[in-house]
């Protein structure tokens, strides 16, 4: 359910709520029994968050709604007159439940207007990474309860350092916002369309078979490529394409971040098998060997405005990634630039780009992590760079 879609029950009772702030038979505990019947028991936290800004699990959500329901009933009855919604929660929370301290008022709409603007990318005006945190575990977690299918693509724009740098940043900003407003379209109402970050996009599809995906991602997919791009001259076919990467839950993951790291692997077998696909994760193909090879690594937020680089070690590398020892913790999905070093020379020895697809505490160091990259390589020379790098390191183990 998408906290920013004026369809969304919980928004359309909070509306109603605050218009009117009158007694209203959707107040009884049975219209809410109806209510959860229909819709889920979504609607409670959903509800609470959008009066309150408080994050509650369902359970205790609904506990509290009740409750607030019922002292709304005790304050009229005490005060001998009717007491709004807005004034009830206020002082359930404040001395019945004491939950809000420094109390901030706003007019609902601004509210609405300022929430709508904080979820959304600046540039492409879809959703933005704060939005994908805040609702792809939401999605998943609605998926888990009512036992149904679940969907998450990855679409990565092909070329577009290339283009970016032929054409400007001005045109690679156009070309991400023609994007965006092609998957808006294509998309049903109820996924959501997110700039994942740079050139990336995340679709959510809730509701929806591996097959059911692979046939949405097809879509997005062709209908990429029929769009006449602006600026597209000198380009292959002369038009931008995407390629897409699919997982589905429960088939290929169970959790979040395990569904988004295959996703996106997939993204990228599509990539490198030529680009312009869709590519459904399989656990029967691995991209890449594995090699258990130390190589001394630095890295840094790639929007860092701090340009300090902190140091690492990677346990095993391949061309697609590796497992990295760090003393930085990087959420997963945040983009790294990074530099590999020759250990000998102790000079940089290649620049890539990569994307955080896992962390993990490590047990044998106090303040250590295990990262889990993603690379980003923009060209062939880079690919063959890398396969250079690995090869050298192998042949000095034997």
């Amino acid at each position: 359910m998408d906290l920013l879609d004026h369809d969304n029950l919980p928004f359309k009772l909070l509306v109603e709520f605050l218009s009117d702030d009158q007694p209203s038979p959707n107040l009884s505990p049975v219209a809410w029994n109806r209510l959860e019947e229909s819709f889920g028991d979504r609607i409670y936290p959903e509800m609470l968050y959008l009066l309150t800004q408080m994050e509650f699990e369902t359970d205790e959500a609904r506990t509290h709604w009740y409750k607030i329901i019922q002292h709304r009933e005790d304050l009229n009855q005490n005060l001998g007159r009717e007491v709004g919604l807005r004034v009830a929660l206020l002082d359930y929370f404040t001395n019945v439940h004491p939950k809000l301290k420094n109390l901030l008022f706003i007019e609902a709409n601004l509210f609405m207007q300022k929430e709508r603007t904080a979820l959304l990318d600046e540039l492409t005006g879809v959703y933005n990474r704060r939005f994908f945190n805040r609702v792809f575990q939401k999605e998943l977690e609605y998926a888990k309860r009512f036992n149904q299918p679940f969907c998450l693509l990855m679409a990565d724009v092909d070329n577009f350092k290339w283009f970016n740098d032929k054409h400007g940043h001005q045109a690679g900003d156009r070309a991400l916002t023609e994007l965006a407003e092609i998957m808006t379209r294509t998309a049903r109402t109820i996924d959501h369309v997110v700039r994942y970050g740079g050139e990336e996009f995340a679709l959510i599809l809730p509701r929806v078979s591996k097959e059911q995906g692979l046939f949405a991602a097809e879509r997005h997919r062709r209908a990429v490529e029929d769009h006449a791009f602006s600026d597209r001259k000198g380009l292959p076919n002369c038009n931008l394409t995407v390629s897409i990467g699919l997982a589905a839950f429960p088939s290929d993951a169970k959790e979040g971040l395990e569904l988004l790291e295959r996703a996106d692997e997939a993204m990228y077998q599509g990539k490198e098998s030529g680009r312009n696909k869709v590519v459904a994760w399989s656990p029967d193909k691995r991209r890449h060997d594995r090699y258990p090879l130390e190589v001394e690594i630095k890295f840094r937020l790639r929007e860092a405005v701090d340009h300090t680089f902190q140091e690492g070690t990677t346990q095993d590398i391949s061309m697609g990634g590796a497992l990295c020892r760090s003393r930085e913790q990087f959420e997963a999905g945040q983009t790294l630039q990074l530099v590999l070093f020759d250990d000998e020379r102790g000079v940089p020895t290649l620049p890539l780009r990569a994307r955080t697809v896992r962390l993990a505490k490590d047990p044998a160091v106090e303040r250590g992590w295990n990262l889990g990259l993603s690379f980003e390589l923009d060209s062939d020379k880079e690919e063959e760079r890398l396969r250079a790098l690995i090869e050298d390191k192998l042949q000095t183990l034997h």
